[in-house]
């Protein structure tokens, strides 16, 4: 809608003291000499071109302006003076989900004009009530979807294969791969206490509990890497809460959430981590791990969710997309950003946060033999003809116990990894099999069928546990 003003001080201060973006209401000055609408409400709602993140492009500008005005709930956007607004900003305009009012303002002294405050203001409050676009508003929920219990965490991922659907599957193998890239690098620069840190809040959903794929991911991990196995993972993590002066001031979306992760003590390597289930949205407050954020986090991290929603992002998907190096250059942009607030020696209030259930569920199903055998082989080579049974330092019973599990076979006087095993760690050798599964969990058109009907081909020859050859 528009409205003619005569260009007085008064009329223009008038529109000015509407302008309250928490309240809804957004009111910005078109810049004559670089002219960038979207650019121009960045700034209008408090957005600087000094500070890191700002958009390089214009079609950037309107991909971070539509959540920034979203998780604001802006209804209301004044322009002034518009009469340089092109047709092409003008639908993008119209394309910004949940505003329901565009409020042209252009300067003109003909009769029509508004020529005191109290005429203009008049005029806006008569037309907010019969004027809306009646668009909806992307702050949404997340919604989670809970996986199953593997019997074995070992074979968690071949058992979510047999088990569950092509689309559970997808939801399963994405969040397993991502966490399990995620758990190989918190085990190249980490120490103990830090790797069992890590891995806890990756495996730890929005309401602070174990999530099965997450944590398969980053057994299997620790396992490809040959690391230990911690006996225990820590079920209490310590954040931060430090003053974020600046935070609202980037116009990046990840820049902003990732500077307000940081502030809370999270690394770079375990804000990488982060998948969207481990949030919830309710009204204007975030929960995270369980844990209800502070209230500035909340702002600053709110818009980055709604971008992910915007891009069709599951809560198994990654907080913050990544690139084919398994990096995000706004995480570490972030976390350099936070740093340059921080007086040095000053450190903020410790919270403890509480994961329920993270060390009886990883004592329960951590078994050492498992590790012990299994990255045994791994040293070997699954190409290979595998260990002889006598070289494992292990009774013969245990080794009667990961045949009967299915994390080996026996060949003789020798015991290899099972393909069930091998696809529960993402190792298959190249057999027409392995290609099958693997077009299985990376197209929609196949499904698991083909790969369980080689499979019961494959393994119609009985394997016998050890103790009745012995």
């Amino acid at each position: 809608m528009e409205i003619v003003v005569r260009d007085r001080g008064d009329v223009i201060g008038a529109m000015n003291s509407l302008h309250s973006p928490k309240s809804g209401c957004v009111v910005c000055h078109l810049d004559p000499g670089a002219p960038s609408l979207a650019r121009d409400i960045l700034r209008a709602i408090g957005k600087r071109s000094d500070c890191p993140g700002w958009p390089r492009f214009e079609k950037e500008a309107w991909i971070s302006l539509k959540p920034w005005l979203n998780a604001r709930s802006v209804e209301d956007i004044f322009l002034f003076p518009s009469e340089a607004i092109t047709e092409a900003e003008q639908n993008q305009l119209h394309s910004l989900t949940g505003i329901k009012r565009i409020w042209r303002i252009s300067r003109s002294d003909c009769s029509s004009a508004c020529s005191t405050p109290a005429e203009f203001l008049q005029q806006v409050r008569e037309r907010r009530t019969t004027n809306c676009l009646s668009r909806g508003n992307l702050a949404r929920g997340i919604t989670s979807v809970e996986f199953p219990w593997p019997r074995h965490l070992g074979l968690a991922r071949y058992e979510a294969l047999v088990a569950m659907s092509s689309e559970g599957f997808s939801a399963f193998d994405r969040l397993w791969s991502f966490v399990r890239r995620s758990a190989q690098v918190f085990t190249r620069i980490g120490g103990t206490e830090q790797i069992s840190r890590s891995i806890s809040i990756a495996v730890s959903d929005s309401g602070g509990s174990v999530c099965p794929a997450a944590l398969a991911g980053a057994w299997a991990a620790l396992i490809i890497e040959g690391c230990a196995l911690p006996p225990t993972l820590s079920g209490e993590v310590t954040f931060t809460k430090t003053e974020l002066p600046d935070i609202q001031a980037s116009a990046s979306l990840a820049v902003t959430a990732a500077a307000a992760l940081s502030s809370l003590g999270l690394s770079r390597v375990e804000i990488r981590s982060l998948w969207l289930g481990q949030f919830s949205i309710r009204d204007d407050t975030i929960t995270f791990l369980g844990w209800e954020l502070p209230a500035e986090v909340s702002e600053a991290i709110h818009p980055q969710l709604i971008c992910r929603q915007i891009a069709d992002a599951d809560h198994v998907d990654p907080l913050f997309p990544l690139d084919k190096r398994g990096d995000n250059r706004d995480i570490l942009a972030g976390c350099e950003w936070k740093e340059s607030w921080l007086v040095p020696g000053e450190f903020g209030n410790e919270v403890l946060v509480t994961l329920a259930g993270v060390p009886d569920h990883w004592e329960q199903i951590m078994d050492p033999s498992v590790s012990y055998v299994i990255q045994s082989l791994l040293r070997e080579s699954p190409h290979r003809r595998g260990l002889r049974i006598d070289e494992l330092l292990l009774p013969h019973a245990d080794v009667d116990r990961l045949v009967g599990a299915g994390y080996v076979y026996r060949m003789g006087d020798f015991v290899r990894m099972t393909e069930e095993q091998m696809f529960s760690l993402d190792q298959e050798t190249a057999y027409h099999l392995n290609l099958r599964a693997r077009r299985t969990r990376n197209t929609r058109f196949a499904t698991k069928d083909v790969y369980l009907n080689d499979r019961l081909a494959h393994l119609s020859e009985v394997r016998t546990p050890l103790s009745s050859n012995s």
